[in-house]
């Protein structure tokens, strides 16, 4: 189990690395090449595989543009090393989001060794955190532990293992939006539409009362 997965970018950045410092000649002689700690103006991209093989795609030196390979054992020890350099923000960005008064939270399939896992994300709007797990549900939310003891409001999707955290709970509205055009159109009825204008004005009621720098929408206005 991996939790607050780095993004590529961050890979690099963690390591400081950039790029690979050649010559012309290295670069005519050898496509397979060492690295070491760079300038920062140097961007290097890399690409993962499904299978963890990696290929450096794009070395950036400048302005200039190298088709480069670099040996998949040394983008294996960065990506351990960025493991450890990036940890504390990792465990930071966790307790930022255990603390926020509001937390949006999903969750999505992925392959890993060609196996399905879950990407499991916890959002504010500061913040995002990452866990994989084998486990869609309420045992990844526990063995992550960042929501564990979650007590503030938790966004989602009405997926049911949610609801087995002791906190308050609202539903995703664009969820709601969704399955709620599905019904307008699979079942001709009238009411989900109503629903459906019913939600949006709650919403443009919002963004208004922010605007104006209103914390609550008039009663007077709920109950219209």
């Amino acid at each position: 189990m991996r939790t607050g997965l780095c993004t590529r970018g961050m890979l690099l950045s963690a390591l400081g690395f950039g790029a690979v410092v050649l010559s012309g000649e290295n670069i005519r002689s050898s496509n397979k090449v060492s690295v070491c700690p760079l300038d920062p103006g140097f961007v290097g991209v890399l690409t993962m595989s499904k299978d963890m093989q990696y290929s450096c795609r794009h070395i950036f030196t400048g302005s200039d543009l190298y088709q480069l390979d670099i040996s998949p054992g040394t983008l294996h020890g960065w990506t351990h090393e960025a493991d450890a350099l990036l940890s504390p923000s990792v465990q930071a960005i966790a307790q930022q989001v255990s603390q926020s008064p509001v937390v949006h939270v999903d969750e999505s399939g992925l392959r890993v060794q060609a196996k399905l896992q879950w990407l499991h994300t916890s959002v504010t709007p500061t913040h995002t955190w990452y866990g994989v797990h084998p486990k869609r549900g309420i045992e990844a939310v526990n063995a992550f532990g960042v929501l564990k003891d979650y007590a503030d409001v938790l966004v989602h999707d009405c997926w049911a293992p949610y609801w087995l955290i002791q906190c308050v709970h609202a539903l995703c509205n664009a969820h709601l939006l969704r399955e709620l055009t599905f019904l307008a159109q699979s079942s001709g009825q009238a009411w989900p539409q109503r629903m459906m204008d019913m939600l949006l004005a709650a919403h443009r009621g919002c963004e208004r009362a922010r605007t104006q720098g209103i914390t609550a929408v008039p009663s007077r206005q709920v109950l219209r």
